[in-house]
């Protein structure tokens, strides 16, 4: 009986679902149509997901002449700043945040300048370097934003991955793995974690809270209390930016395979993959507005600065 009945579903199947003929059930691999219809119905699921997703537009804003890297939006939106590495040195861009105009040369030394990040106001941009073949830890300086008076941040600190929070102008950055706070450019830096591997910090939450990466996870930390929170627990995720706005964070994470880009809620909740892609994304960076990510990509075939802009409501 049991034979019975499951030969009359797979023949019901077959006849509804493929149009066969009596005559002809004998010649028809019902497993393989089976998984034919498993696999189209799956494919017209996805495009319609993908027609309902709202659009997202990508704009590449430089053109590498090697590397470009670690991307970081001015206060209004309207420039960006980078390294870029060419000729076995990597300093400090400026470009338009369009793309439209000829990138402008910040730094020119013999340095590995790294991840700038702008001052409060956007006339200075605060960056990490270190000389070459140096295997000390970088040195923070700071240099207008047209490139004049470069010099060392404070008295010689040391650090590297700094983060200005656009409310107050205080500074978060890495040294020794662990986090350090500058209250003003000119003030002792201060730590706030004693122990552990802390990278790639920015302000959120009006700048109470600092956003990192540790262990793989992106956790926040209240300033005052020290308590932290982990906010993910998903393969690998890292380089996080935080849109003091829209309180949403922008990160990278492989739990797709590749290094993707990825929004969610500001205490990790409703992940968004905004790449989907064979290529990889890192270093997004959020506009003051929100409705930009910054990131770098080597979709082009060479790393090159790339923004996402976000539909409304994303």
């Amino acid at each position: 009986m049991k034979k019975y009945v499951a030969f009359s579903v797979v023949l019901i199947v077959c006849l509804s679902v493929f149009g066969c003929k009596k005559n002809d059930i004998g010649t028809i691999d019902t497993s393989k149509k089976i998984e034919e219809l498993r696999r189209s119905t799956k494919k017209r699921l996805k495009e319609k997901k993908e027609k309902a997703r709202p659009e997202i537009e990508f704009i590449r804003v430089t053109k590498a002449y090697e590397y470009d890297s670690a991307p970081a939006f001015s206060p209004d939106g309207t420039k960006i700043a980078y390294v870029s590495y060419q000729d076995d040195t990597q300093n400090i861009w400026i470009i338009d945040s369009e793309g439209n105009e000829e990138p402008k040369r910040i730094t020119n030394t013999a340095t590995l300048d790294n991840r700038p990040t702008w001052s409060a106001d956007g006339k200075s941009i605060i960056f990490s370097s270190a000389k070459l073949n140096d295997n000390v830890e970088p040195k923070l300086c700071i240099v207008n934003s047209d490139g004049t008076n470069l010099r060392q941040l404070g008295e010689e600190v040391h650090g590297y991955n700094p983060s200005c929070s656009p409310v107050n102008g205080q500074i978060v950055f890495v040294s020794q793995n662990n986090l350090w706070i500058m209250k003003t450019l000119n003030d002792k830096p201060e730590y706030i974690t004693i122990k552990g591997y802390y990278d790639y910090p920015c302000w959120m939450d009006n700048a109470k809270k600092v956003l990192f990466s540790s262990d793989n996870d992106l956790h926040s930390m209240n300033i005052d209390k020290k308590e932290s929170i982990c906010l993910t627990n998903t393969a690998w995720n890292s380089f996080p930016s935080a849109s003091l706005k829209t309180n949403k964070i922008a990160f990278i994470s492989n739990r797709n395979g590749n290094y993707d880009l990825w929004i969610m809620n500001s205490d990790g909740t409703n992940p968004v993959q905004i790449t989907n892609d064979k290529y990889n994304e890192l270093y997004p960076c959020f506009s003051s507005d929100g409705s930009k990510i910054v990131f770098q990509s080597d979709k082009s075939g060479n790393f090159d600065i790339w923004v996402a802009k976000l539909p409304e409501n994303m």
